[in-house]
């Protein structure tokens, strides 16, 4: 049996094969193109959305909008880029939701990351937020970008994420800046959706794109 993984697609030859034999349309059947499980060890693309214009927030939630975040996964990741804010001195936050976006946490989380920059250092910590930043760009081209990876949201556990996100050259911090950190929710708990938002005042998300994805062990 010969198997050959093209992205999320497996090909399962049940027959026997000689060596340059050609596999033509007519020699395939439909039992020979199998969808991998989810136990394969891949990440599957589960959704992905975009902000183009002036936004609170934006929303991971499972059963909306295409959106898993449940036990399908043992692991999660956000894959973001493009975030710009509206409003001077906000930084990028990331909330969770234990009622299905119903509300969300503001506060009680431990954030924490290292900045580093061409020549400056230091560390954050946050308790309104998963992840910890300084204040992002508000021009367009001023994008940050990175990923935030989680585990299954499901556990009634602490939700802990580890995180590596890139703060070009901007009008808010002229250097421009690498954080690498972690962070969780400090109650033991399930929790069912995740959210981009800005924190240290008003204003919103001018864009940003993201994609959610889930793989198991």
């Amino acid at each position: 049996m010969a198997i050959t993984t093209l992205n999320n697609l497996s090909i399962n030859r049940s027959d026997t094969a000689a060596a340059d034999n050609v596999w033509t349309a007519t020699s395939a059947t439909a039992t020979d193109f199998q969808a991998l499980p989810a136990s394969a060890g891949m990440w599957t693309k589960i959704v992905n959305k975009e902000i183009t214009s002036s936004t609170a927030s934006l929303e991971f939630v499972d059963g909306t909008g295409g959106v898993v975040f449940d036990s399908t996964y043992q692991y999660y990741m956000l894959m973001f880029r493009n975030y710009v804010g509206t409003v001077a001195d906000r930084k990028m936050a990331l909330e969770i939701s234990l009622d299905t976006g119903g509300s969300w946490k503001s506060s009680g989380y431990e954030g924490y990351s290292y900045q580093s920059g061409y020549d400056d250092s230091k560390r954050l910590s946050y308790d309104y937020s998963i992840i910890a930043t300084q204040e992002m760009g508000i021009v367009a081209g001023e994008g940050a970008f990175g990923f935030i990876m989680l585990e299954n949201p499901s556990q009634t556990k602490l939700p802990t994420s580890l995180y590596l996100i890139t703060q070009g050259q901007n009008s808010q911090d002229p250097q421009g800046y690498n954080y690498v950190g972690g962070g969780t929710y400090m109650t033991s708990t399930a929790y069912d959706g995740i959210r981009i938002t800005t924190s240290g005042g008003s204003g919103a998300i001018e864009t940003v794109e993201a994609t959610l994805w889930g793989a198991t062990d």
